[in-house]
């Protein structure tokens, strides 16, 4: 078994710097959330977590205020 500075020293010399992070990860949203997001106006992540709990008789209400505002 190997100790955690040892791990850490091999992971830190073997890793080229530009590979050390990743990109982020982006939100792939759909009308839908994109519907709930401007009508509550909270982030991608609570909409996402809302599109569940949602009726679908809400969503084609929201849909409806969608087509009469535009």
């Amino acid at each position: 078994d190997i100790s955690e500075k040892m791990q850490y020293d091999y992971f830190r010399i073997s890793i080229r710097k530009r590979k050390r992070f990743s990109k982020w990860i982006k939100y792939e949203i759909n009308d839908d959330l994109s519907m709930i997001i401007t009508h509550f106006n909270c982030s991608v992540r609570k909409a996402k977590e809302m599109l569940p709990l949602l009726t679908d008789d809400f969503l084609m209400a929201l849909r409806d205020l969608n087509i009469q505002k535009t």
